[in-house]
């Protein structure tokens, strides 16, 4: 547990070194223009250097740091399992998302790009990421409301004419006026 923990934190100096040296020096890259970072080795002679190490490529990951002789060494990612996206130092590559039951895949994953998702029909992406799926009964509804009442204005020539159909006749609005009447004696008595 404890070498974890030193070999985590040494990972850590390391990152932090290379963002300090990145931001106070342009001539950080390698000369074939790999970007790289600093790493302190101890030499054969027992003295402790900074050497300039190269980052693993996107779609691969670090098998070994930078020695006093070589520079580090590179592994790549398995294709459609796991990727890494960027220059990195990392010691394994990222998982690859599986888009499984509700989502169907929009991008697979390849060694240097993560898979992305989108959701079966009827569902539809709750965040950028499409990470939850929901319903799209509510707006389906809605647009079906607001569908059936642009057909209900445009069946007539102008708005009047529409109105006019989907009144109820006078006649039978005396009839239910009758009818109300009638109800109202026979409670009364």
């Amino acid at each position: 547990m404890a070498a974890q923990f030193q070999r985590d934190l040494l990972v850590r100096l390391s990152l932090l070194t290379l963002v300090i040296m990145m931001a106070s020096s342009s001539d950080m890259e390698t000369s074939n223009h790999i970007p790289a970072y600093l790493w302190k080795i101890q030499t054969s002679g027992g003295t402790t250097i900074d050497k300039r190490c190269s980052l693993c490529p996107a779609g691969h990951f670090m098998v070994k740091r930078c020695s006093e002789k070589e520079d580090t060494m590179c592994a790549p990612c398995a294709e459609g399992i796991s990727f890494n996206d960027d220059w990195n130092m990392k010691y394994q590559c990222q998982r690859c998302r599986v888009c499984a039951g509700v989502f169907l895949y929009k991008q697979k994953c390849n060694s240097t790009c993560d898979a992305a998702c989108d959701c079966q029909n009827g569902l539809r992406c709750m965040d950028t990421e499409c990470r939850r799926c929901t319903r799209q009964i509510i707006e389906s509804r809605i647009d079906s409301e607001r569908a059936n009442m642009d057909s209900l204005k445009h069946k007539g020539s102008d708005d009047s004419d529409t109105e006019k159909k989907h009144q109820i006749p006078k006649n039978k609005k005396r009839k239910q006026k009758k009818h109300k009447n009638n109800k109202r004696k026979h409670s009364k008595q």
